[in-house]
């Protein structure tokens, strides 16, 4: 339970709170200047071995194919329902590690994201520039 079983911190101070949610909460340092976050189109671990084979190529360079740069789409952005390399490639910005969704942080009762710039949790960033979908229509919710 929360410290004191409290259930309102309105005004409160919240440090003995966050706390506690580290503490039960899976924790996860996700940095968006370095990584992006890889959310499979489904919990089947298949989808998420598909959308980290197709990161890693991409990092990797397979198919011959550089390592995009943000410029290379500069007036030439991906249409919504490109495949999901394509779209991929078009938002890494440089990139070249992942955060994924994996099925720890699925199966988890709590994700808690910390913030501490001092320990260098930082998540303040716009989500489209970090969370990427496998399934692109989850990306237009």
């Amino acid at each position: 339970y929360p410290p004191n079983n409290k259930t309102k911190w309105d005004g409160e101070n919240l440090k003995p709170l966050w706390e506690y949610l580290r503490t039960i909460g899976l924790l996860r340092k996700w940095q968006p200047d370095n990584c992006v976050a890889l959310f499979p189109s489904s919990r089947d671990e298949k989808d998420l071995k598909q959308v980290e084979t197709i990161f890693s190529d991409i990092i990797g360079e397979a198919n011959g194919r550089s390592k995009p740069h943000h410029s290379d789409y500069d007036g030439k952005p991906m249409p919504v329902d490109s495949p999901a390399e394509e779209r991929l490639r078009e938002m890494l910005g440089g990139r070249d590690h992942s955060c994924p969704y994996d099925k720890e942080m699925q199966d988890a009762t709590l994700l808690h994201f910390k913030e501490d710039y001092k320990e260098d949790f930082r998540l303040l960033t716009h989500f489209y520039g970090f969370i990427f979908f496998q399934d692109w229509k989850q990306d237009l919710w």
